[in-house]
């Protein structure tokens, strides 16, 4: 009887913690000095370990920012962890944790902006708002005081780019082809036309979710007669898919 209940509370134990974890099992974030810190960095602890450490994905290399992934069944993460920290030519090193997206608000009068300017016309504080239409009679985005196109990446789950209050407004690569499978402008991203999707490393990002109601928050063409209007009414929006868990949120800023 004893035998048994110490089973069920180490087996309870092992539930709580699986509860509690917030990262993945069986992967690094690391960051090295150069790509021969990596190589050397892999080989040492395959070795060491007896157990295969190996280069799972590339996040950044112009920062040096690589996923590395080993067998967690054989491999104690944390001691791994703790040795590649004190590895020469190795910047950074962290678990990959899991983010979560944030939610998307139930309110029956959401799509009210009141946060732009605000009346009281939904029974709230009058003026408790942003003051935009102050910063719109100075500017409505575009171009920044030296000319350049101002573009915003909205990392988030895609982008419905043809929607008609954001259309006008989509960043669009006119260096890089449609749908022939090259990369035409040498950028490291093939057909990268809208933006990047990081979970499929390819250019899909078309998607009228999430992504799309931040994007018209940022930039819905304004002064227009259709919907709602964006802190910028004149601005590129580019999609970047991505966010969790923490390695492609890394991997879509680093686009």
């Amino acid at each position: 009887m004893r035998l048994i209940f110490i089973l069920a509370l180490s087996l309870f134990t092992l539930f709580l913690h699986a509860q509690k974890l917030d990262h993945r099992l069986g992967y690094l974030i690391v960051q090295v000095e150069s790509k021969a810190s990596l190589t050397s960095l892999l080989q040492n602890n395959s070795s060491r370990l007896n157990s295969p450490v190996q280069l799972d994905q590339a996040l950044s290399e112009r920062l040096g920012i690589y996923v590395i992934r080993f067998d967690h069944s054989r491999v104690h993460q944390d001691q791994l962890l703790a040795s590649v920290r004190t590895t020469r030519g190795v910047i950074l090193a962290q678990h990959d944790h899991i983010t979560s997206l944030r939610a998307i608000p139930n309110d029956s009068l959401f799509d009210k902006q009141w946060q732009w300017f605000n009346e009281g016309q939904t029974g709230g504080l009058i003026d408790a708002d942003t003051d935009a239409e102050l910063a719109w009679d100075i500017t409505q985005g575009g171009v920044t005081a030296l000319g350049d196109t101002i573009v915003v990446a909205i990392v988030d789950d895609g982008l419905g780019y043809n929607h008609e209050d954001i259309a006008q407004n989509t960043w669009i690569n006119h260096d890089e082809i449609p749908g022939n499978q090259v990369d035409d402008d040498a950028n490291g991203y093939v057909d990268d036309v809208y933006g990047w999707n990081v979970y499929r490393d390819n250019g899909e990002v078309l998607r009228e979710g999430h992504g799309l109601l931040v994007a018209g928050m940022v930039g819905a063409v304004g002064n227009n007669s259709i919907g709602i209007t964006g802190i910028n009414w004149n601005v590129k929006l580019m999609a970047v898919v991505g966010g969790t868990p923490e390695s492609s949120a890394i991997a879509a800023y680093g686009c």
